[in-house]
């Protein structure tokens, strides 16, 4: 192999018939794509715009604005449940603890053989 023409096979170097030819790639069809997560697909479809009546007047929000101000009309008509949802969006935002309802003796029993835990002592009610 002393001629100028020859060519040295080795590491990075692979025979000429084997490398990729100019224009063409090693990988034709790319990299697969990837399934969106739920938080990408949740945090798209709350930020999306869309055109809504506020007082008689048309409005571009997003739709998590208008689930907010919905959230909040129907807590204010009396809804307990639309106020405990945003009392405990409210508490995640300002990183307060939320609040759950008291574990009763017979649901740590439960918990406590389900989990294969030593029972905790006895929950305040």
């Amino acid at each position: 192999m002393t001629d100028g023409k020859s060519y040295e096979v080795g590491y990075g170097k692979p025979p000429k018939q084997f490398q990729f030819k100019p224009g063409t790639s090693g990988n034709p069809n790319g990299r697969p794509k990837t399934k969106p997560s739920l938080e990408t697909i949740l945090s798209s479809e709350l930020g999306r715009t869309i055109t809504v009546a506020v007082e008689g007047q048309p409005m571009k929000l997003s739709q998590g604005e208008v689930m907010v101000k919905t959230f909040v009309r129907l807590a204010m008509n009396g809804n307990v449940q639309a106020a405990k949802v945003l009392i405990d969006i409210w508490r995640m935002i300002k990183d307060e603890p939320v609040k759950s309802e008291a574990v009763s003796a017979d649901e740590m029993k439960l918990l406590s053989e389900l989990l294969g835990a030593q029972p905790s002592p006895k929950p305040t009610t």
